[in-house]
């Protein structure tokens, strides 16, 4: 629910009230509009407009088209026969003339209004809120954005970070994952893998000291590293799958386990950590309150419903670009790989990427960990004895 003070002027009369929107927790549209109080020029007029909206509805039904005809008319004063009905039409049009006399410039007040926190046990009686950045949560109304919770409200700047991060890890989760190991059927090329990630981004492992070895830098190298690896799986006939995911909004990381059973067991984690939100250079993000004026701001909206919706948005749209990858852990025919290993492979399999043809040190790595011990049997030495003569 929203609880909304508006106020609004007429040449002659200044409207003011209270309403309450009822929003779907589903799409976030207005399923209600509840209207609280109406005033004119300070007046209560709710009971009065109730009975005038009664009044007028019922008078329409029984009312010919031909008057809403009269109301396009060039005098827009045609009779009706039914006075009460002519008063209530004779208003209306005034009121239409007056607000198209306004100017029609845009002014402060066509910018959107600013939000706040309130429990909805103190709407009752608040006639007004009070902008003070300085407030606490002793201390009510709290601007949306001064509101701290772990879960931003919608609305607040907060908020359309939290909107940008969940719907990248949501879709890197559901579809862009299997983009990158090449197990889906869409036809990807250099330029969409690339997207994928930041031009800084960078591929790291650490050692066995724990400090970190970069492996790859730049969005281009570590898209064409991807690229390599879905070619030598397609040439190897082998297979991809995710185990398991987790995540983190506040690092805006995702944390995926997979694993491959054929030509032989491979066993992977990586972290895949997002760049973060530049709000006021992202155009594909949902609508901030300072955006603009109330038309900039409601045509955000409507560009945004296919990205941001819960049901049927576009699960290839990511907003935030990978920034980072971290190879947490790597095993191959049941051998731990070392960092070493890492680069020497890494470096194997971007050749591979150039001509198209599994570079040779790729199977001698793999060698390396795959081919069984050998075991060395030593026979146990014999010890010689001298022989012993017979007594004479």
């Amino acid at each position: 629910k929203v609880l909304v003070l508006w106020k609004t002027r007429l040449p002659n009369a200044e409207f003011s009230g209270r309403s309450i929107v009822h929003l779907s927790s589903q799409s976030g549209l207005v399923t209600n509009l509840q209207i609280e109080q109406v005033k004119v020029n300070g007046v209560p007029v709710i009971d009065s407009l109730g009975t005038a909206l009664a009044t007028l509805r019922s008078a329409s039904r029984s009312a010919s088209t031909s008057i809403f005809d009269s109301l396009n008319s060039a005098t827009g004063r045609s009779g009706t026969g039914n006075p009460l009905f002519d008063g209530i039409l004779s208003g209306l049009q005034d009121v239409v003339d007056a607000v198209e006399a306004l100017p029609s410039e845009k002014e402060g007040s066509d910018l959107g209004s600013p939000l706040f926190v309130l429990p909805e046990t103190l709407w009752k009686n608040t006639t007004s809120f009070v902008d003070d950045n300085e407030n606490t949560d002793d201390c009510l109304p709290i601007p949306i954005d001064a509101y701290k919770r772990k879960t931003p409200l919608a609305g607040s700047e907060l908020f359309v970070e939290y909107a940008l991060v969940q719907k990248s890890l949501q879709n890197f989760a559901k579809n862009t994952l299997y983009r990158l190991a090449g197990v889906t059927k869409s036809d990807e090329t250099s330029e969409t893998i690339r997207s994928i990630f930041s031009t800084e981004a960078e591929f790291i492992a650490k050692d066995k000291d724990g400090d970190e070895i970069t492996l790859l830098r730049g969005g281009g190298k570590i898209a064409d590293f991807y690229r390599s690896l879905s070619v030598l799986r397609g040439a190897s006939g082998g297979d991809w799958r995710v185990s398991d995911i987790g995540t983190d909004m506040v690092k805006r990381q995702l944390i995926v386990k997979w694993d491959s059973q054929t030509p032989f067991k491979v066993e992977g984690q990586d972290a895949f950590t997002f760049e973060e939100p530049s709000l006021m250079s992202m155009s594909s993000r949902l609508p901030l309150n300072s955006d603009g004026d109330i038309e900039e701001i409601v045509s955000r909206c409507l560009e945004c419903m296919g990205y941001f919706s819960l049901d049927g948005s576009d699960e290839s749209f990511i907003p935030l670009k990978v920034n980072r990858i971290e190879s947490l852990q790597l095993t191959v025919a049941g051998a731990r790989v070392d960092s070493e290993w890492a680069k020497s492979f890494v470096s194997a399999a971007l050749r591979t990427g150039v001509v198209g043809i599994p570079d040779p040190t790729i199977t001698e790595l793999l060698r390396t960990l795959t081919a069984p011990k050998q075991n060395v049997k030593t026979s146990p030495k014999k010890v010689a004895t001298k022989s012993q003569g017979m007594p004479p």
